[in-house]
């Protein structure tokens, strides 16, 4: 099983918190999400076309979540790039080739702090 990776959530956590019913949590989960760089997040178990993620997430869907005691468990899917490095040798003729990847994760995020565990859903 994969180690799960720690991230601060705070944004999110704060709007959970917030009137009427943490209704913008959603969306500030999709910009703390967007704004990581990809090593913060799993995505490198993830790969499929790639051999080595790059950039911050292009996109988060939410598609599920559930509240258990005191933590809020979410599954979201994960849009980034990744490249396929080449030889980098003098006559290779083009910077490398990127591909759009797709990740599912799983996030568990403390409601009494912003600590976040995430790691790869392997149901996908």
């Amino acid at each position: 099983m994969p180690t799960p990776h720690t991230l601060r959530l705070p944004q999110t956590r704060a709007a959970w918190h917030e009137q009427p019913a943490g209704a913008l949590w959603p969306a500030r989960l999709k910009r703390e999400i967007c704004a990581l760089p990809v090593t913060a997040l799993p995505l490198q178990a993830a790969l499929q076309y790639g051999d080595r993620a790059i950039g911050q997430p292009r996109s988060m869907l939410l598609l599920d979540h559930q509240v258990t005691a005191g933590e809020l468990q979410l599954r979201v899917g994960v849009f980034f790039a990744s490249v396929v490095s080449g030889c980098h040798c003098s006559d290779d003729p083009g910077p490398p080739e990127t591909a759009t990847e797709y990740a599912e994760l799983r996030l568990r995020l403390a409601l009494a702090d912003e600590q976040a565990h995430c790691e790869v859903s392997l149901d996908a």
